[in-house]
């Protein structure tokens, strides 16, 4: 693999300015650097999963919002934050694992309806154990203006999946992997362990939103049902990577950035139309766009060159009889 200088300067130039902006920025400004990088991170390792297996995995999100509860509960009960995050990650880590595991027995449509009703089950039950979730009302925890330290645990993450997203594809794991996504029976018939490679895959992509919940509390201070497993975010990250373009590294990027852009856009235009941009936008992926915004300029450039007559060959005809 050839080691490209400049490119590797340009990240590392836009890195910088990116880690350089919070320190100018106001506390809002913060807060939707944040956010961006929230979605991100939810993007992108929901695709390490849909992307490479073809399974769309709708507990990616719930993987987050028990992270998030768990740091909750155990930062209101006195404890350590480092330690309240370690064990929320690991705990939410465990479930993710314990609980999508068996899920593996089935496939296609029934896998992601299955993984639909525990998060439907996560919502309902962080609404009925009140006397720990509290309820409606969510937790509070006063933990002071914690945007800073948390837009440098999310870089770090954010850099950590699309890292991970880049390596997995150009490594035999993600070949083995997409190899199983074009038709499983034949994976296992050439020898392929699919149970485990899509369990690998889980634990790999599931890593990266419990570690986001943590952080999200960090600076938002407040979880509560609603925010953690809503409708709007069982669905926003794979909105966000069908958009873009799932099976690439770039495109549930783009697409998290756009769709973040008209979330917050419509937040502060009082418009509480989110979920109708989710259901318009996945409507427009499957009708005219099945490969996201990524797959758009490849597709126009095939057919600006078909239109010169230099995508496809011309027939010959000159050794057919002649009549």
């Amino acid at each position: 693999m050839r080691f490209d200088h400049k490119r590797m300067a340009s990240i590392a130039i836009m890195a910088a300015v990116l880690l350089a902006i919070p320190l100018f920025a106001t506390g809002y400004q913060r807060s939707l650097l944040n956010l961006y990088l929230l979605w991100i991170i939810l993007a992108v390792s929901f695709d390490i999963l849909r992307g490479n297996t073809g399974y769309v995995n709708l507990a990616h999100a719930a993987v987050f919002g028990w992270s998030s509860y768990f740091f909750a509960i155990l930062v209101k009960n006195g404890y350590n934050i480092f330690a309240s995050m370690v064990t929320a990650t690991l705990l939410s880590l465990a479930l993710a694992i314990g609980v999508g595991a068996p899920f593996f027995r089935t496939r296609g449509a029934y896998y992601t309806i299955i993984t639909l009703g525990f998060s439907l089950l996560s919502y309902s039950l962080a609404y009925s154990l009140d006397w720990v979730t509290g309820g409606w009302e969510g937790i509070s925890v006063g933990l002071g203006d914690m945007h800073l330290p948390a837009f440098y645990g999310l870089f770090t993450v954010t850099a950590a999946a699309i890292i991970t997203s880049h390596l997995i594809a150009r490594s035999r794991l993600g070949l083995a992997l997409r190899t199983m996504r074009e038709n499983e029976e034949a994976a296992e018939a050439l020898g392929l362990d699919t149970y485990s490679l899509k369990l690998k895959s889980l634990t790999i992509s599931s890593i990266f939103p419990a570690l986001a919940g943590p952080l999200y509390v960090l600076y938002n201070s407040y979880v509560n049902p609603d925010t953690v497993f809503g409708l709007r975010t069982i669905f926003a990250p794979a909105t966000m990577a069908l958009f873009g373009g799932s099976g690439t590294v770039a495109g549930p990027i783009i697409g998290a950035i756009i769709i973040t852009t008209l979330f917050e856009i419509l937040f502060t235009t009082q418009l509480p139309i989110r979920l109708t941009i989710i259901g318009v936008i996945l409507m427009i992926v499957g009708l005219v766009m099945p490969r996201g915004l990524v797959g758009i300029v490849p597709r126009m450039r095939r057919r600006t060159l078909v239109s010169r007559g230099l995508g496809v060959s011309k027939p010959r005809l000159d050794y057919l009889p002649q009549r």
